[in-house]
């Protein structure tokens, strides 16, 4: 419920509400050893603390978050964050790192989508503009 009312206060662009919210959520979360929802919430706060100009605040959740999800193994999550984190970098200055971290994340969404795509039958990924084609045709 906290984590909705925090989501509630971050659409309506007030960072401290929902940065509170999401601090309760996370710690029925951590009571209920749930750490999916843990590292979720703690990427929640880390980005609201972003938008409230607290980088260094953000960046400690964004790596508390980080830790959980690779314990997961949770890649596709783990997705999301990174950029959240090198955005967090760049505004600390620290553009080296924030450059690296970008880089390894479009290395690993290429190779994310090499795998997808040959788990596909051919006829699906094969020619992506296929169904374009024949819509052209029906149409003259």
């Amino acid at each position: 419920m906290n984590n909705n009312i925090g989501a509630a206060y971050e659409y309506r662009k007030e960072p401290e509400q929902s940065i509170s919210y999401y601090k309760t959520a996370l710690a029925s979360f951590t009571l209920l050893k749930d750490t999916l929802w843990m590292a979720n919430v703690l990427n929640n706060i880390a980005i609201q603390l972003n938008v409230a100009e607290r980088n260094k605040e953000s960046l400690e959740h964004y790596l508390r978050a980080k830790a959980l999800y690779t314990t997961l193994h949770d890649s596709s999550t783990m997705a999301t964050l990174i950029p959240n984190m090198a955005e967090c970098y760049r505004l600390l200055g620290q553009y080296t790192t924030a450059i690296d971290m970008e880089n390894d994340y479009l290395n690993n969404y290429k190779n994310f989508t090499r795998r997808t795509l040959s788990a596909m039958p051919m006829q699906h990924w094969e020619d992506p503009t296929s169904h374009l084609i024949n819509w052209q045709k029906q149409k003259i």
